[in-house]
């Protein structure tokens, strides 16, 4: 069975929308590019401190959990 392909032609409407989709991805875009390199440094080793605490909760309660076995 052959299947027709059509390439789709856009017209003025379709840009438009195009547009102001593009306009509303812009306020989601990611702001680090406006953000200094010492404060993206200081928000990585946070995010790092605040893993490192999970991690070891997370290994304290497995340890709790075990004993209790």
């Amino acid at each position: 069975m052959k299947k027709n392909i059509d390439v789709f032609d856009f017209n003025e409407e379709d840009e438009l929308a195009e547009s102001a989709s593009g306009k509303l991805l812009e306020k989601f875009a990611n702001p680090s590019s406006s953000i200094s390199p010492a404060l993206q440094c200081r928000r990585i080793q946070s995010c790092e401190s605040l893993l490192l605490f999970f991690f070891f909760l997370l290994y304290l309660h497995t340890v709790i959990v075990l004993a209790e076995a």
